[in-house]
């Protein structure tokens, strides 16, 4: 297990790797208080936690025998394909051919950690459910290629990338990781999360907290395989969430 905790490009970066599965966010912090700071010029504020346990979740987050998501099925919809393929639902062939179709892999399993979202004790004003998210094509591209940027310079390994604009999520596997394992990984941190009416940082919630941040509505995500079979996946969001001091919901 490697747990790393380093500033870079003013941002605060956690990792954790178990078993094969690392999951990495970052907020932005121009402060050094590691919390995500609201900013301008578009800098993204991102989910900063990493995943406990392995990042592993119920419903398909667990990651077993080498890191390959269990209970979240093949790379479908978003996945990655092997055979020069291309892949289906925003995902990436191997070699990196860019994807076709509309992540809707993506889109479900996040709506479904989204409608899961009940009024928390101590909120205030009328509760609203969630409103669910969309795939963006123009996020998707992004994140697309960033996927396949940590392929070529990070053998998938995990980095934010800075100045964005948008929130960011990232997992790694050292098999393979369908969009639904992703997804629930990075709500499996929603058991360590305690709702506060205003954002406070805290480590191992972050990218839960991007998962279900109210006004982070549309959606984009790419994933690229690297050599060993190890899989990158990338999901950004738009508006960024997580930011200091706003509600999340």
């Amino acid at each position: 297990m490697k747990l790393t905790n380093p500033s870079r490009f003013g941002a605060v970066l956690v990792t954790l790797l178990v078993s094969g599965v690392a999951l990495v966010g970052c907020s932005d912090d121009g402060d050094g208080d590691g919390t995500g700071d609201t900013g301008t010029g578009g800098g993204s504020a991102t989910g900063g936690g990493s995943a406990t346990g392995g990042g592993s979740a119920t419903g398909g987050g667990s990651a077993t025998g080498g890191g390959s998501a269990t209970g979240g099925g093949s790379a479908t919809g978003g996945g990655s394909a092997t055979g020069g393929g291309s892949a289906t639902g925003g995902g990436s062939a191997t070699g990196g051919s860019p994807a076709t179709g509309d992540g809707s892999e993506y889109v479900n399993a996040t709506n479904a950690v989204r409608a899961a979202v009940e009024q928390p004790a101590g909120y205030a004003g009328t509760w609203a459910p969630l409103p669910p998210v969309t795939w963006s094509a123009t996020v998707a591209a992004t994140a697309q290629a960033w996927a396949e940027s940590l392929r070529d310079t990070k053998n998938c390994g995990l980095q934010h990338a800075s100045g964005t604009g948008y929130g960011e999520n990232l997992a790694m596997s050292s098999g393979n990781l369908s969009p639904t394992g992703a997804v629930n990984m990075w709500a499996g941190e929603k058991s360590k999360y305690e709702y506060s009416p205003t954002y406070v940082f805290e480590s191992g919630t972050g990218h839960y907290t991007q998962l279900v941040w109210r006004d982070s509505v549309s959606i984009g995500c790419g994933s690229a395989t690297c050599a060993g079979g190890a899989t990158v996946i990338c999901c950004r969001y738009d508006p960024p969430g997580n930011y200091k001091g706003s509600p999340p919901f």
